[in-house]
């Protein structure tokens, strides 16, 4: 009967700790924004992360990324996107990041942690978008598909 009551605290603390994931571990070489300034990867804590691998070069990226950048404005009390670009240096990152108005932090230009997350999940192609829950875990490796990526946060 002791063991039945110790169940709903014993729920309460996984949930808690869902959210708890340290994304510093991850992203070791740290995030910037669009002007390179240090991004604090704390911010992604509680939240779905959708990690975006993509370049200003990429006509099907162009196409996607406004889209993503409207997704994630309405979504943004529940996700964060983290941007892996493919682009050939930091002031081409940084300007496709600011021209598409991306209100993400990226990885910084040609980040280890960048090339370690796309070949741990076999990502082939741009654009690619990796869906993680809050607790680091992935969700889906389609997060291109909005919709599915709106029911995944409870939309």
């Amino acid at each position: 009967m002791r063991l039945l009551s110790l169940i709903p605290a014993l729920l309460l603390s996984l949930q808690a700790s869902a959210g708890d994931f340290d994304w510093s571990a991850v992203f070791k070489d740290g995030l910037v924004d669009a002007k390179g300034g240090a991004v604090d990867a704390s911010s992604l804590k509680g939240k779905v992360v959708a990690v975006y691998f993509s370049a200003a070069w990429c006509p099907p990226c162009r196409e996607f990324t406004p889209k993503l950048v409207e997704f994630a404005e309405t979504n943004k009390g529940k996700l964060a996107v983290v941007l892996v670009s493919s682009d050939r240096g930091a002031e081409a990152q940084s300007k496709y990041m600011t021209g598409y108005k991306m209100p993400w932090a990226a990885t910084p230009n040609g980040s280890e942690a960048g090339r370690n997350i796309g070949k741990e999940h076999g990502v082939r192609g741009i654009p690619t978008l990796l869906v993680f829950g809050k607790d680091g875990a992935l969700v889906s490796k389609n997060g291109r598909d909005l919709a599915e990526l709106g029911r995944l946060l409870g939309n």
